[in-house]
């Protein structure tokens, strides 16, 4: 009799993560540091673009799937206003909790403070341009956010990857005025965006079953790029403590108390179908 165990994705991310974290102290203890910035670190670079390559593409394509599935500009209207209202609101809740733990944990205060000082150094032209947004935005009109929503240029919008509510926009739209049409005239439409619906998923899959390695490669040089701070991987270390504390908190407590409020679905069903999508999230 045989037996197969098959590991989690989530939990092979994790072993990437420790085998990633133990290359960079073996390249740093036997000063092959040049190795894993030519060959080890690259790969991690690639995974990081492979899912920013995907991101724009796969929200847009399967933003117009959904809207075109409603099949009845009324339902979507229904459906649409309910969801905008929940998802602003469950958003602004979890932003409260990331921000109230942020400001309880500060886990910014155990990173030396000379590390401080040297990265408000190397960072400080960043930080002025930030601030320079920040006081355009207050100077800015009420209305003035609603410039940023609608894209002037759909090329240009899905170039870059900070710019995705132009995309939902342009999606949403698009999806609208579908329905909008007689239904036997956007049936091919329907089904290629249900086609390149499936084809994104797919190659998602193969973004995913690259994960470890990428994320091994990440960590490796994250070590490198840290070697002899101590306070600094301590600060990461907190940091991810309280991430996971957040994410526990709205997965067993927040989110299973709006289901058993509005919906007939069991709780427990919920945790079960969404943890291993949030551990993913978490660990990558």
């Amino acid at each position: 009799m045989s037996f197969k165990f098959a590991v989690p994705l989530y939990a092979k991310i994790l072993i990437g993560m420790l085998a990633g974290v133990l290359i960079g102290i073996a390249a740093l203890t036997f000063q092959q540091t040049g190795f894993v910035n030519n060959w080890v670190r690259p790969w991690g670079q690639v995974f990081i673009r492979l899912l920013q390559l995907i991101a724009v593409p796969l929200v847009f394509v399967s933003l117009v799937k959904g809207v075109i599935g409603l099949s009845d500009i009324g339902k979507f209207s229904r459906i649409g206003i309910r969801t905008i209202i929940l998802y602003l609101l469950t958003t602004a809740f979890a932003v409260t909790v990331g921000m109230s733990l942020g400001l309880v944990v500060r886990p910014g205060q155990f990173v030396d403070r000379q590390t401080v000082v040297s990265m408000q150094e190397n960072y400080k032209s960043v930080v002025e341009q930030k601030k320079a947004e920040a006081d355009t935005m207050k100077n800015s009109g009420p209305l003035s956010f609603l410039e940023e929503v609608v894209p002037d240029n759909f090329v240009a919008a899905t170039s870059d990857n900070r710019k995705m509510l132009q995309v939902i926009f342009f999606a949403v739209l698009f999806g609208i005025a579908a329905l909008c049409i007689e239904r036997t005239k956007i049936v091919p439409v329907e089904q290629l965006f249900d086609s390149l619906y499936h084809i994104l998923l797919k190659v998602i899959d193969f973004v995913i079953m690259f994960a470890p390695y990428g994320v091994t490669a990440l960590m490796a040089g994250l070590v490198i790029d840290f070697s002899g701070n101590l306070s600094m991987f301590g600060a990461l270390a907190v940091y991810a403590i309280t991430v996971v504390g957040g994410l526990l908190f709205l997965l067993g407590v927040f989110y299973p108390t709006l289901i058993s409020l509005f919906t007939k679905m069991k709780p427990n069903f919920f945790i079960k179908t969404m943890y291993p999508v949030q551990l993913f999230a978490f660990t990558t």
